[in-house]
């Protein structure tokens, strides 16, 4: 009898250690916006490299596109979790070279990866373009 109530004891300390070490890995993960992406804009001749970089505060989702000399802040950026979507506004050359005020949508894919996505549309002035960027495994 003692013993079975050794194994039983043993049997309920190891599953709530697992439950705690499952729950601390979750917790980890974070917001899934949050980090450096690295991606394309555009197609063909007129394709662009882009980084982005993303940061959640806890309740505002801000970040950088081509952080450096002539980065771009992200301006009335979100997520929408219903549908993974991802909305975010910013100024920013358009494909043509000119300064314009540019909407970006788009929506995660393989959300549970490491190298996850985010696909869309980024449209600058009157034009619209295709973007992909794709997270780096830093984060």
């Amino acid at each position: 009898m003692k013993k079975l109530m050794q194994l039983k004891s043993f049997c309920l300390s190891a599953g709530l250690l697992s439950l705690t070490f499952a729950a601390g890995l979750a917790a980890q993960e974070g917001h899934p916006l949050v980090g450096s992406w690295h991606g394309i804009m555009g197609e063909g001749a007129s394709e662009r490299d882009l980084t982005v970089i993303m940061d959640w505060d806890g309740s505002v989702l801000t970040g950088l596109v081509n952080p450096g000399f002539e980065h771009a802040e992200l301006q009335n950026a979100r997520l929408v979790s219903a549908d993974w979507s991802v909305y975010f506004e910013l100024d920013f050359e358009d494909l043509s070279g000119q300064e314009a005020r540019c909407v970006v949508n788009g929506t995660i894919d393989r959300l549970g990866s490491d190298r996850r996505t985010v696909s869309g549309t980024w449209n600058c002035g009157e034009a619209t373009a295709p973007f992909e960027i794709i997270r780096d495994r830093d984060y």
